[in-house]
């Protein structure tokens, strides 16, 4: 007599009861169809220990010539699945558990994945052909996924036994929705959140942009002093256009590098701190803090008439910036990819909305506003930023606003694959130790090094370089030198804002990665040489590959972030994000630095040359 041992899963969630369970109770009922078949039926709780410890025990005391392991699936009919893998494991059970590194006990002795040696794709046709007499409708075939749940799990642990003697069915959701049906309910949720995430990425920078965009101007506030300052708009913003293509302007000005290492240096602390201490501050927190600092940034410089109050205002810009993505780029991982790729587009869109707005208002041509009121009109942006947060946002379903982050669970990314329970949002997050931290980080240098540079040769040549590349009046659409400044950076934004909302639609390849810094370097390099020679024949070339330096300095940002999202484990997916925020400020801080050092060295050659 042979035996035959068929095991399901006991109650998992919302799966009361288990589909599996069922399967395996009614095949007990009816028993097997030969005499010559000892068939055993058992129930497995949804738990990895015991587990373990019951296939183990499975195969010792019932010596069986078949094992055959049945689970739930979101997918439609009946699958064999033909291997599992011994590692990947980061689902928490009914214990609230996982094995010890996410791996299965025996992964180190017999590798992974294990393939079993029955033929399921042939079963499957068989079974396939027999059940189209009975139930046309019901699909039947063979799949190399088995989930990375307990429904893998066990049947790892069977294949570790005996690769010919294990087989494992997974079976449909009896009471699962029309897939037509799910999709419809879950899209309105969907289009909510990347909205949500679209302005979080545009309110979060737009302050940062500001300030950088008025950088021109709050040094011209610190040459001219309090009473020729923001108050003075005819000296200040309605000048006209340089007279000269070879005119001196520097002036003894400071460098605009300056304002950058203000409002990047604080963002760059609390963005390589946050991942080890932000954890333990609930994320509603976190954001209200964000959105108290950017509106007193706001006002802080828009009402200060000192050089060191709008450099504190400045700062405060900064530190919002730099919380607020910290905070919400690790967020997203509790979401699909597809926010990753809105809160992208949602940055670049601050960089083009603020630069050009706030150009468009101070431009003696357009508006005509002062800065200080041109900033006193962008006291919507925070109220914005809150409203998407507490009302346009669907946060996860086992969470709040004010929850703590611990009990949020982070998205897999997968759909309709796996055990039926691998939806999004069942991933929980593992505590690292501070040397696993670090070591995870240094996982990252490969995409994360790359967007070093190409900010660092970006941000070099727009706080260095560009406050030094000036056009006369016939060269340069009669702009004003202050406007000149400010329209680069619209160009510049304008080309990030492209790039980085188009990654949903153009798919780059990694080595893009590699290949974008070289080509940033390039840039730097051109825009040095002009700034000294003043080579290009008019404006109008400057403006074109401004842009096309915003392209490349896009598609590097969210290149990386996607790539990083898509490839990290799940478990460490909001640290990895969260950590890697760091790398684009990490080469603008170095940038602030070497713009300074480039502005004085060509502004001494210059003068050296008058």
């Amino acid at each position: 007599m042979k035996t035959v041992v068929v095991t399901g899963f006991g109650p998992f969630g919302n799966m009361r009861p288990n589909p599996s369970m069922d399967v395996v109770k009614n095949l007990g009922k009816v028993g097997p169809l030969s005499d010559e078949v000892n068939l055993i039926t058992e129930i497995m709780a949804v738990e990895y220990a015991e587990v373990d410890k019951k296939v183990h025990a499975y195969w010792k005391d019932y010596q069986p010539n078949l094992v055959i392991h049945v689970g739930a699936s979101d997918r439609n009919g009946i699958q064999l699945e033909q291997q599992s893998t011994g590692d990947g494991y980061f689902i928490r059970d009914i214990a609230n558990k996982i094995p010890s590194g996410g791996k299965a006990p025996d992964v180190e002795k017999y590798g992974t994945p294990i393939v079993s040696t029955i033929n399921c794709k042939r079963i499957a046709v068989c079974v396939a052909e027999e059940m189209q007499k009975k139930c046309p409708s019901l699909q039947v075939e063979s799949s190399n996924d088995a989930g990375k749940f307990l429904c893998g799990f066990s049947y790892y642990l069977s294949l570790c036994q005996d690769r010919s003697k294990a087989l494992f069915v997974h079976v449909p959701r009896l009471d699962k929705k029309d897939k037509f049906q799910e999709k419809l309910e879950m899209e309105p949720q969907r289009w909510r959140n990347i909205v949500a995430f679209w302005i979080f990425g545009l309110c979060n920078n737009y302050a940062y942009i500001l300030m950088l965009s008025a950088a021109e101007d709050i040094i011209e506030r610190s040459t001219r002093g309090k009473e020729n300052g923001l108050s003075n708009e005819t000296a200040l913003y309605n000048g006209t256009c340089p007279t000269e293509r070879r005119l001196k302007h520097c002036n003894g000005r400071k460098s605009t590098g300056v304002i950058l290492l203000a409002d990047v240096l604080p963002a760059f602390i609390i963005m390589a701190t946050a991942p080890f201490f932000a954890f333990r501050i609930n994320f509603g927190i976190r954001q209200l803090l964000v959105v108290i600092s950017q509106a007193a940034s706001l006002l802080i410089v828009a009402y200060s008439e000192t050089y060191a109050y709008s450099i504190l205002g400045v700062v405060l810009a900064s530190l919002s910036c730099g919380f607020g993505e910290s905070t919400l780029v690790s967020y997203s991982s509790h979401f699909s990819h597809s926010t990753v790729v809105a809160w992208a587009s949602g940055t670049g869109g601050a960089g083009v909305i603020g630069s050009f707005i706030y150009a468009a208002l101070t431009e003696p041509h357009f508006a005509g506003l002062s800065p200080k009121n041109a900033l006193l009109c962008m006291m919507i942006i925070p109220f914005l930023y809150a409203t998407s947060f507490w009302l346009i946002l669907e946060h996860p379903d086992n969470c709040v606003a004010l929850c703590s982050p611990k009990k949020i669970r982070s998205s897999d990314g997968k759909e309709e694959k796996g055990d039926f329970t691998e939806k999004p949002q069942q991933i929980y997050q593992r505590k690292t130790t501070v040397t696993e931290k670090f070591k995870i980080i240094q996982s990252l240098f490969k995409y994360t090094i790359p967007l070093v540079v190409v900010y660092l040769a970006e941000y070099t040549i727009n706080q260095g370089l560009t406050q030094l590349i000036v056009f006369d009046c016939s060269h340069g659409f009669s702009l004003t030198k202050n406007s000149q400044y400010r329209w680069y950076q619209v160009l510049y934004r304008f080309g990030v804002f492209i790039s980085r909302s188009s990654m949903a639609i153009v798919k780059l390849p990694v080595f893009f990665l590699y290949l974008l810094p070289i080509l940033q370097i390039g840039n730097a390099v051109f825009f040095y040489f002009e700034a000294v020679y003043a080579f290009l024949p008019h404006i109008i070339v400057a403006f074109v590959i401004i842009f096309i330096e915003g392209l490349y300095g896009g598609s590097a940002y969210v290149k990386t972030l996607n790539h990083i999202h898509q490839t990290v484990e799940p478990d460490v997916r909001e640290f990895s994000l969260g950590a890697s925020t760091t790398a684009d400020v990490s080469g603008i801080v170095v940038a602030s630095f070497l713009a300074i050092y480039l502005h004085n060295q060509i502004c001494n050659m210059l003068e050296a040359s008058f």
